[in-house]
């Protein structure tokens, strides 16, 4: 890796950081759903620096997550996230589609912001669905009872209405945040 290269990278898993430390910013906890940015400095990440950066990333941010889950748990659903399976693993299989996503759009076309659009798109929601599997796994194996009494009776209920109610949310974020950055990243790398 080169110098430049070592720096983005850093600098991503700061503003990784900074998302999760700073209350509210990185996850805008409404009701007992929280919207996640914290997925966005991944996606550019592994958009403009490559597979290493995208799995760092992800992993730095699972761990953040964990970390506030731990610290400071918001709605029931937090103390799933204590859980390395619920709040670290997700996030490396969101960091491994941004480099398969990436990797076959490269393939298809050399236009970067197809590309870039294409990958937040899908790997927020390979994100959002791997996140909602292994909250409803850990849920139905917990003996929590607000955790089982929350948790729906089916896996296609929990991901439907998530994705419905802030999924939509996550992707436009990521969308209109990380495809113009990794763009602009992307050519400053470059030159």
């Amino acid at each position: 890796m080169k110098v430049r290269d070592i720096t983005m990278n850093a600098m991503f898993i700061a503003i990784t950081l900074i998302l999760a430390l700073v209350p509210g910013l990185g996850m805008i906890n409404i009701g007992f759903v929280s919207i996640t940015i914290m997925h966005i400095p991944v996606i550019i990440a592994g958009l403009v620096l490559g597979a290493k950066a995208a799995l760092i990333n992800a992993t730095a941010f699972g761990v953040a997550a964990m970390f506030i889950a731990a610290t400071r748990p918001v709605g029931v659903f937090d103390v799933l996230f204590v859980n390395p399976l619920v709040s670290v693993l997700p996030r490396i299989i969101f960091g491994l589609s941004i480099v398969v996503v990436a990797g076959l759009m490269k393939r298809i076309t050399k236009n970067f912001v197809v590309v870039a659009s294409v990958t937040s798109v899908v790997a927020t929601l390979v994100h959002t669905v791997a996140v909602l599997l292994a909250m409803y796994i850990a849920a139905t194996g917990s003996t929590s009872p607000e955790i089982l009494a929350a948790a729906p009776t089916s896996a296609l209920v929990l991901i439907g209405s998530v994705l419905l109610s802030n999924g939509i949310f996550e992707i436009i974020a990521s969308v209109v945040i990380a495809v113009p950055t990794s763009v602009a990243l992307n050519k400053v790398k470059n030159h």
